[in-house]
C-alpha cells in the first residue's frame, strides 16, 4: 500500500467516524470492563499514538470488540495462536524517511542510515530527505484464540455496587417488552437484526441516572422496529427523515 492509498483510507475512516459521532453523541458513563482506555500492543504494552490511537479506538467500538488490545501476526504466531474465521486486520501507520542523492535522485537510504548509526555527520552531503507513510497490520485480541490467559484479563467487578432501580422507569420497560441483555461489556447498542438492546451490567454504571439515560437512548432506536412504530432505522444524521424521527 503506497502513501496515497494510506492517506485515502485514513481520510475515509475519519469521515465515517465523524458522521457516526454526530449521530450518537457518545459519552461513556460506566466503569470499563477491561480498563483499556487507550489502544495498545498487548505483547509489548506499547500505547499507540497519533492517528493510530484514533483509528484503533474507532474500529474497536465499530466491531464491538471487548478489548482495546492489539498484536501483529508475527506476535500471535509465537504463541501458536489462531485468528478466528472472518476476522480482519486493522491498519497501523508510521512515518518513515527516504534519503535521495540530490543530483541523481538515487535512493541512498541504506548508506545514510549506516552513517547515522555510526554517528557520522551528513550535513555536508547533497541529500534530499523525503518523508512518507508506511503501514502494518494488527489484530484485536478478540479476534485471536490461544493467547496467554493474561492477555484476556478483565477488571474485577465484584466490588462495584448495584444501582438503585427506578420503579417508574422499570414499569415503562416492562410494558414495552423490549429484549434487553446485560453482560460485562464496554459498550451499549441496539441491534435491529435481533431486535435486542445490549447493555453493560447495571453495577458498571456510575449512577442510576447514567444507566437509564443510556438505556432509554437505545430504546429510542428500538421503538423504530417494524413490530412497533416501523420507523426507518438507517437514516443518516442531518437527513429530513432523521430530523423528523429525532427532533431536537
Amino acid at each position: 500500500m503506497n502513501t496515497n492509498d494510506i492517506y485515502e483510507r485514513i481520510t475515509a475512516t475519519i469521515i465515517e467516524m465523524l458522521e457516526e459521532h454526530k449521530e450518537s453523541n457518545f459519552s461513556q458513563s460506566w466503569y470499563s470492563l477491561t480498563g483499556d482506555t487507550f489502544a495498545k500492543n498487548v505483547v509489548t504494552d506499547h500505547v499507540y499514538n497519533g492517528i493510530n490511537q484514533l483509528l484503533l479506538n474507532y474500529i474497536k467500538r465499530k466491531k464491538e470488540y471487548k478489548y482495546n488490545r492489539w498484536l501483529t501476526f508475527k506476535q500471535l504466531e509465537k504463541y501458536n495462536a489462531r485468528i478466528k474465521k472472518g476476522s480482519k486486520a486493522a491498519m497501523v501507520v508510521y512515518k518513515s524517511v527516504l534519503y535521495l542523492d540530490e543530483k541523481t535522485g538515487k535512493n541512498i537510504t541504506r548508506f545514510v542510515e549506516d552513517l547515522l548509526q555510526q554517528k557520522q555527520s551528513i550535513e555536508n552531503l547533497n541529500i534530499k530527505k523525503v518523508g512518507y507513510l508506511k503501514n502494518y497490520s494488527v489484530f484485536n485480541v478478540d479476534c485471536v484464540e490461544g493467547l496467554p490467559e493474561e492477555y484476556y484479563k478483565i477488571n474485577d467487578l465484584e466490588n462495584l455496587s448495584e444501582i438503585e432501580r427506578d420503579e417508574k422507569a422499570e414499569t415503562i420497560l416492562s410494558f414495552m417488552g423490549i429484549n434487553i441483555e446485560h453482560a460485562a461489556r464496554d459498550d451499549a447498542f441496539y441491534k435491529p437484526s435481533e431486535d435486542k438492546i445490549y447493555m453493560p451490567l447495571t453495577k458498571q454504571f456510575v449512577s442510576a441516572d447514567a444507566y437509564y439515560s443510556v438505556l432509554f437512548h437505545e430504546i429510542g432506536h428500538a421503538v423504530g422496529h417494524p413490530s412497533r412504530l416501523n420507523r426507518p432505522l438507517n437514516n443518516k444524521f442531518g437527513s429530513k427523515e432523521y430530523a423528523f424521527h429525532y427532533p431536537n
